[in-house]
């Protein structure tokens, strides 16, 4: 297939499409974090972490993350947009980059909590390599993200932040990202 790009449209053989046609036809992708979004990064039933620590040893012993609980109102939000016709979502979160049982632990948490995203579970150390829509995460490290950056604050009461997200999600009506 013969594509090109040139400023808001696409030429594909010879039609003249706008950008804008087909980028109105397509769901919106939807990243949402897994660490302190959907998941309580502290509410390992014996193992503590510091709020502001990334790197804590208790990080890297057995079962820190495949122990973890989800938020009030994290499965279910999580649920609603998946089963939104109008959008493509995705998990997507940073493991610890040194710790390999990070990797596989957050795969069997989405595994056992939300069984529908085993299939779309992204996991890198630089989220902003992704694109899409909107990118759901507590870390202001990735508010330059390309698309709607939704900050998420889970020191307050998470059911009431999860509905306030589902309902900015929704009304998202521009697309942020080109071909």
């Amino acid at each position: 297939m013969n594509v090109h790009s040139v400023k808001n449209h696409v030429i594909i053989h010879g039609a003249h499409i706008l950008k804008e046609d087909i980028m109105s036809k397509r769901n919106k992708i939807i990243y949402l974090d897994l660490d302190n979004v959907l998941v309580d990064f502290h509410s390992h039933p014996t193992l503590r972490i510091p709020h502001g620590f990334f790197n804590h040893p208790n990080m890297f012993k057995d079962t820190y993350f495949s122990k973890l609980k989800p938020f009030p109102g994290a499965i279910k939000a999580a649920m609603t947009l998946l089963n939104n016709p109008k959008l493509d979502v995705y998990i997507l979160t940073q493991p610890v980059a040194n710790s390999i049982k990070s990797y596989s632990e957050k795969a069997d948490w989405v595994a056992e909590y939300l069984p529908a995203f085993s299939d779309r579970l992204i996991m890198t150390q630089d989220k902003l390599l992704n694109k899409g829509d909107v990118l759901v995460d507590d870390s202001l490290k990735w508010s330059k993200f390309e698309g709607k950056f939704i900050h998420f604050d889970f020191k307050g009461n998470t059911v009431e932040e999860w509905k306030r997200v589902v309902e900015e999600i929704n009304g998202v009506r521009e697309l942020s990202y080109g071909l």
